[in-house]
């Protein structure tokens, strides 16, 4: 991750952690970005004059009704080419592995 993220990734982690030990999601998860206003000076900034928040930080979040189980930060100069998490479902299944494709 970028250097920006470096003080609130200890943070981050720890709210990671306890969102996998305490909830489990169904079968229905959704990936999608998210966005934390910024207008400071930054090189990791996106922005998006369509979107409501038109200026920030990016994050894409695996969610499930509301409640974020896992984010990673967006920065322009790093791209991603596949990323694969591990979630702890309600129904067990033999592989709870959910891979993430580029977009």
């Amino acid at each position: 991750f970028c250097k920006v993220y470096q003080k609130v990734n200890p943070w981050s982690n720890i709210i990671k952690s306890a969102s996998n030990r305490l909830y489990f999601p169904g079968s229905f998860v959704a990936v999608d970005e998210c966005m934390i206003r910024f207008t400071g000076r930054s090189g990791d900034t996106v922005k998006m004059p369509k979107k409501p928040i038109k200026e920030g930080f990016k994050i894409w979040a695996i969610a499930e009704g509301g409640y974020f189980l896992i984010w990673l930060w967006h920065s322009p100069q790093h791209i991603l080419t596949s990323l694969q998490f591990r979630l702890q479902f309600q129904a067990t299944s033999a592989d709870n592995t959910i891979t993430l494709n580029p977009t």
